[in-house]
């Protein structure tokens, strides 16, 4: 991952001092995760076929996972989106039908 403490420094220093946007440092851990499942299931995995049981994250990454080296970076990635996104979690809201979103369910592979 990327330093961004050096690459973008003026965001970095605004974002560290800005508390309430703090929390947004968090979003470029989600990112890599996210970006792999797109690349790797975008228009060949149906909604249906996501929703069933036997499609969990582990099994997509069993999957995907060409070698033992690749599966343990997905692990990784997966964990920080885990990570991040309970760190933003708190302070999402669900704009039009509620105002608070439900308590962040366990996250697992």
């Amino acid at each position: 991952m990327p330093n961004y403490e050096t690459e973008f420094p003026i965001i970095h220093n605004f974002l560290a001092k800005e508390k309430s946007l703090e929390k947004l440092n968090n979003i470029n851990k989600l990112n890599p995760f996210v970006n792999q499942m797109i690349n790797s299931f975008s228009y060949k995995l149906s909604r249906k076929e996501a929703k069933l049981t036997e499609n969990t994250i582990q099994s997509c990454i069993e999957k995907i996972s060409d070698s033992d080296a690749h599966k343990n970076e997905l692990h990784k990635k997966f964990q920080l989106f885990v990570d991040a996104w309970g760190e933003i979690y708190p302070n999402a809201v669900q704009f039009g039908c509620r105002m608070q979103m439900e308590p962040l369910p366990a996250i697992t592979l």
